[in-house]
Order: structure tokens, then C-alpha cells, then sequence
């Protein structure tokens, strides 16, 4: 029955335009962060015609489904990433969700998939459950960002989630102008923030804090946040500026850009785990990379004596398709969500490396921050052998 209701589903839609650049919208018109109506209605279309994205959509279903009777925990007041008192006195009482960390990865991935739900079935309970997440946390959590690093990164890392979600149900009716409202306000306190203490002390923070701000500015309804991640002269730490290096405030020296010409990270040494490291980067890169799709700006494309996001996935490749091994001979085994962001890869540039990734990982990755189930809903589509078709590069830039 639920195939039947996919296929209902997607004839109800237009096809839309072609897989390549959005044009700049006049004003914005949601969803517009990570997807927008007509790359839905193309995954609506793909669910009903390709059998293993119908498995990986009816998955989600089942699992909004299940989501709908959940309660929200949100942080009450400030944001810490510390164990929340009091403990029960009782240890068999005691939950694994001890963290502000493990609260919003818990439930701003929650908003996420019912979000995604909602924009492939259009079913408002789970745009109603969205609304509920996001009213809680807008109004529990101190629109302020905590002021240690690891409790920053979690927020910059999972808040891009949550409105993500709310983009997504953005008309729906039970996200009422009221509520809205509440949510711009509160993610507007929280970009002003990131933005005035912008740039960061690492690469890896700095540039989820990119994509922080910006997700921020579409919620917010603010292209002025928005274009702070790829647009901003008062703003050395753009996605270029990342990509091109700058010079430290302090000492004049020229800090090199995150990767080399053949896109390794130039601060692979400083790092514990280097390839985990490195992928996150690329990732958040990504999630600016996607939005500033959206707005009708190329980033994909965009490269600074070789170095840019195309050859730092290629360069990374051979790391999770098993072809360049750890220091002790074995395959790298950590990041298989981080490089879930490999089907984006694969989707705008069609290398085989990146195909080849894909095909060690598995088509039914999840990226476990702000993306989600990314070989759904931003993967190239299987054709009936299950072999994955590259893109056609018609209308790229």
C-alpha cells in the first residue's frame, strides 16, 4: 500500500527543473536551505519508480512514525555540555541521555527526520511534531551560545538540523506565523552571536559555524546572514576565505588555506585523527556548499590553486573505499556517516573515486548531524541493475 501511496505521491507533483543550478531567488521561498519543492518533487517521483530509495523512504516513514510519540527533551537554560543535574539517586534509574550534547543530537535529529517525512508524504503530523521540537527548544533553551568549545561545536553541529526541519515545513499548518516568529527570534539571538565571534580558534569549528549562520539567515529570513558564509567583504572567513588562507590577526603571518593543491588537509598534523578530522571539514563545507546551492551560488565549483572541495573528496577517497590503509595496514574504519556527504560529491561531480566510495560504504548512509538519510534524499538515483548512473553535467556551472 505504501508503494502505491509514493506513486500517488509523485504523479500529484511537477517534475521541476533539472538537476543543475537553482536560480537566485528574489526572495525566499521555503523550503530553500538543503532542498527545495522541486528536488522534492523529483525524490517523490524517484520513490515511486526506483525500489531501493522506496525501501530507504518507507524506513523513514516507520521511523517519524514512531518519532510522533516522542517527547521533547529540550536544554533548559544555558547550554552546557555537561552532565544535567540532579542524577537520580536511583542508578537504575539513571538514562544514557546525560549530556546537552546527547539531548540535541537526540531530538534535532528527530526534528530532521520528521521533517523529511512531511516533505515526502506531505502527512502535517509530522510538520505538527516539528513545530512542537522547535517550540520547545525555542523556548527551554537560553538563545546564547555556550562559551566552551566542545558545547559550541555540538550546537553549531546539530542546531542546522532543527531548521533544516523547519524549513521544510515552513507552509505547513500547524508552523503558524506565532510560532515563526518565536523561531526567528531565537535563532537570530544565537546567529548574531556566532557571527560577532566569528572566526573560531580551529578550521573544524569555524566552519561548522559557517553553516550555523547561515542555515540561521534562512530561517531568519536574512540573506545579510545568509551571504556572511560565501559573500561577506567584512568577512575574511568565507567558504573561499577557508579555501584561499588569510593572515592571523595578531602576527601578520599567512595562515595557509585548509588543503593543499591536492586537497589534503593542511593541518592534518596538528590533529589526533586526521582523516576524521579532515572529513568533518569537508562536510561542513558541504552543508554551506549545498545551502549556497539554493541561493543560486556555485561553490562546488569554486577553487583556489587547486584546492577545493572536489580535490579534498577526491584526495579522501581512497580513505574509505578501503585502497590506502591506516599506518598498522587496515582499512580506516571511523567517519562512515561523516563521509555520507560522498553522495553529494558524487551527484555534482560524477568521479569514479567517489562512486567508489559509495559503493565500499553502501547506498543507505546517514549523516549523523544535519543531512540525515543523504543517499535518499540528495543521492544520484539506482537504475534496476542497482548500479549507480553518474549525473549528467547538462546545465551545471
Amino acid at each position: 500500500m505504501r508503494a502505491i501511496a509514493w506513486a500517488i505521491g509523485a504523479l500529484a507533483l511537477s517534475a521541476g527543473s533539472s538537476w543543475g543550478q537553482p536560480p537566485t531567488p528574489a526572495a525566499f521561498d521555503h523550503p530553500c536551505m538543503y532542498l527545495n519543492a522541486d528536488e522534492i518533487a523529483r525524490l517523490r517521483q524517484r520513490i515511486a519508480s526506483d525500489a531501493p530509495a522506496r525501501t530507504m523512504a518507507d524506513r523513514l516513514v516507520a521511523g517519524a512514525d514512531q518519532l510522533l510519540a516522542r517527547t521533547p527533551q529540550p536544554v533548559t537554560g544555558p547550554f552546557r555540555n555537561v552532565l544535567i543535574p540532579p542524577l537520580p539517586s536511583d542508578p537504575s534509574q539513571v538514562t544514557l541521555v546525560t549530556t546537552h550534547g546527547q539531548l540535541a543530537r537526540r531530538d534535532l535529529a528527530a526534528a530532521r527526520d520528521l521533517g523529511i517525512a512531511y516533505a515526502l508524504t506531505g502527512d502535517e503530523r509530522y510538520a505538527a511534531k516539528v513545530a512542537e521540537f522547535a517550540s520547545a527548544w525555542a523556548s527551554a533553551m537560553e538563545a546564547k551560545l555556550p562559551n566552551t568549545y566542545s558545547a559550541w561545536l555540538v550546537v553549531a553541529q546539530t542546531l542546522p538540523a532543527l531548521y533544516y526541519a523547519v524549513d521544510l515545513c515552513w507552509d505547513a499548518a500547524p508552523m503558524t506565523d506565532e510560532l515563526k516568529g518565536q523561531i526567528k527570534a531565537w535563532a537570530g539571538a544565537i546567529a548574531a552571536q556566532a557571527k560577532e565571534k566569528h572566526p573560531l580558534c580551529t578550521p573544524y569549528l569555524t566552519a561548522f559555524n559557517l553553516n550555523l549562520i547561515a542555515s540561521s539567515g534562512i530561517i531568519c529570513e536574512d540573506r545579510g546572514l545568509v551571504e556572511f558564509a560565501y559573500n561577506a567583504p567584512d568577512n575574511p572567513d568565507t567558504f573561499q576565505g577557508l579555501l584561499r588562507g588569510s593572515k592571523d590577526a595578531a602576527t601578520g603571518k599567512k595562515m595557509p588555506g585548509l588543503f593543499d593543491s591536492n586537497g589534503k588537509a593542511n593541518y592534518e598534523a596538528n590533529q589526533d585523527a586526521p582523516v576524521s578530522r579532515a572529513i568533518q571539514v569537508i562536510k561542513a563545507l558541504t552543508y554551506v556548499a549545498e545551502l549556497a546551492r539554493h541561493q543560486g551560488q556555485d561553490l562546488y565549483a569554486f577553487e583556489y590553486k587547486g584546492a577545493g572541495l572536489r580535490s579534498a573528496y577526491l584526495y579522501y577517497a581512497p580513505d574509505f573505499d578501503g585502497t590506502r590503509k591506516a599506518p598498522d595496514l587496515s582499512p580506516f574504519r571511523g567517519a562512515k556517516g561523516d563521509a555520507a556527504v560522498y553522495e553529494l560529491a558524487f551527484a555534482r561531480y560524477g568521479e569514479p573515486a567517489m562512486l567508489s566510495v559509495l559503493r565500499a560504504l553502501g547506498r543507505d548512509l546517514v549523516d549523523p548531524h544535519v543531512l540525515g538519510p543523504i543517499g535518499l534524499t540528495h543521492g544520484v538515483p539506482t537504475d534496476l541493475a542497482g548500479a549507480v548512473r553518474p549525473p549528467s553535467t547538462a546545465g551545471r556551472r
